[in-house]
């Protein structure tokens, strides 16, 4: 961000949103040269100094739409392509087929998937909606059929029992097809190298039981094999999770079906060799405000949070489930288990992590709550933590003494704003760290507001480091 944008008080992170718009704008740009609209500025006034009102934030303004399919070939490249570079990027995000109803979130755009084609030094683009139940009703009304994010309440007769998934989260590759993914629906399959929509409701020929598919599964590096999970799996405002896993070829090998505590958002989770592991955070579904015609969730202030974990490969009858404080960790950074103990990272924040999502008891979001980050709470704290607001969990996986513990909530005493960076993170550590983990994105939250190093194993310098970063605003 310039100095310029930083006085007109602009976030980099709506100027990056309303990017894509700016794209679609610019074919509009050399009319716009010679005859100005009403109002604009003067001649010769700096192109984009109107750049706080068009690029605010969703909720004053919403989304900005591309709405175009695009075939590009021989893209500008600024350097040079390695020639011997043969492959594809593809990336996948919300676009709106139609501009977005009052009150709805842009999480709720349709699929829109690009594709950059590397051959010879050369790249081309080519970009395609994903084409499916829902876009091709849309698209034969002309108009929206679903107006609100995830609530079926809301929907136009015409399109029940259809596929309510937009397919805009993430992509991967598998059994020789690109999977369109939206945890609230099965995944959406297309030609890898048309981008052709070849199964809007992709089943595994039948073999997904759950009604939703993750959109973070993940891929054992040992088999190929692919893991996912599919929360309200048996429909709307069910406590039912399905946990699977399928071969490269799409043959499913072992399935399980566990029950969480409440139905609250499940964007991520973990798999190691030997356990898969849930965590459930207080996002929760709000048939109150789904009802009044809102989105499916709110946030639920002061409902705790579940930490769940069970063997791999079993029925998930042995579940157990580790209640903590109210926190959010929308995504899962890394874990693994030596047979005895598991070990997580997360990203995590005291409360709500997105602006956009309401607050159940109608408190304006806080920030510093929402941040997500692991840092500990900045130097100019001069104030230590008593121990009794550190909280300690052991996980026993066999029987035996366990020497781990999680560090899993520690928050700065002061009443001042002096020091407004909780240390946020769920951390599961044995007394003797294997090499490959003692340098950590996480490796600060052993710090106090005193600043002082409370895990000598730690790299010195990296926490110094680490330590001087200044939590951001807010983060998805």
């Amino acid at each position: 961000m310039t100095r310029k944008n930083r006085k007109a008080g602009v976030d980099r992170r709506q100027f990056m949103g309303g990017a894509i718009g700016a794209a679609g704008a610019t074919l509009m740009a050399a009319a716009d040269a010679q005859q100005p609209p009403a109002g604009a500025p003067p001649a010769g006034a700096p192109r984009g100094s109107d750049i706080e009102s068009r690029y605010s934030a969703p909720p004053s303004r919403g989304p900005q739409l591309f709405r175009a399919e695009l075939d590009i070939t021989d893209c500008e490249v600024e350097g040079r392509i390695p020639a011997d570079l043969d492959g594809a990027f593809y990336r996948v995000g919300p676009d709106a087929q139609y501009p977005l109803r009052a009150g709805n979130i842009p999480f709720d755009g349709e699929g829109h998937v690009s594709m950059f084609r590397f051959q010879n030094g050369h790249v081309n683009l080519k970009t395609r909606f994903v084409r499916n139940e829902r876009y091709l009703a849309q698209e034969k009304a002309g108009k929206i059929l679903f107006p609100m994010y995830r609530n079926p309440y809301m929907d136009d007769p015409s399109v029940k029992g259809l596929s309510r998934g937009t397919h805009n989260t993430h992509i991967i590759h598998h059994n020789g097809l690109l999977l369109a993914l939206k945890e609230d629906s099965p995944p959406a399959a297309m030609d890898l190298n048309t981008l052709a929509t070849v199964d809007p409701v992709y089943t595994f020929k039948g073999q997904l039981q759950s009604k939703t598919f993750t959109a973070h599964p993940k891929t054992d590096s040992r088999t190929g094999n692919l893991l996912g999970f599919g929360y309200e799996a048996k429909g709307h405002n069910t406590t039912d999770v399905n946990v699977f896993e399928y071969t490269p070829d799409g043959r499913k090998v072992w399935d399980a079906w566990v029950n969480v505590p409440y139905v609250g958002m499940l964007h991520d989770y973990q798999v190691t060799e030997n356990f898969v592991m849930l965590y459930v955070i207080p996002l929760a579904i709000d048939e109150a405000q789904i009802a009044r015609g809102g989105i499916h969730w709110s946030w639920y202030s002061g409902q705790p949070t579940y930490f769940g974990y069970f063997r791999r490969g079993g029925d998930g009858k042995d579940i157990k489930w580790i209640k903590g404080p109210e926190r959010s960790a929308t995504h899962m950074m890394g874990g693994f288990d030596d047979g005895k103990r598991l070990y997580v990272d997360v990203e995590m924040s005291l409360s709500n992590p997105f602006p956009f999502m309401p607050m159940r008891d109608g408190s304006r979001w806080d920030p510093v709550r929402g941040a997500a980050t692991s840092r500990g709470c900045r130097p100019m704290c001069r104030r230590r933590i008593p121990r009794t607001t550190r909280s300690r969990r052991c996980i026993r996986t066999t029987s035996g003494h366990c020497r781990g513990r999680t560090i899993a909530t520690t928050r700065c005493p002061t009443a001042t704003v002096s020091c407004p960076a909780p240390i946020r993170i769920l951390r599961i550590r044995p007394s003797a760290r294997p090499r490959a983990m003692r340098v950590s994105t996480f490796r600060t939250a052993a710090r106090s507001c005193s600043g002082r190093r409370k895990a000598r194993s730690w790299p010195r310098p990296a926490l110094r480091r680490r330590a001087r970063t200044r939590p951001r605003a807010w983060a998805t």
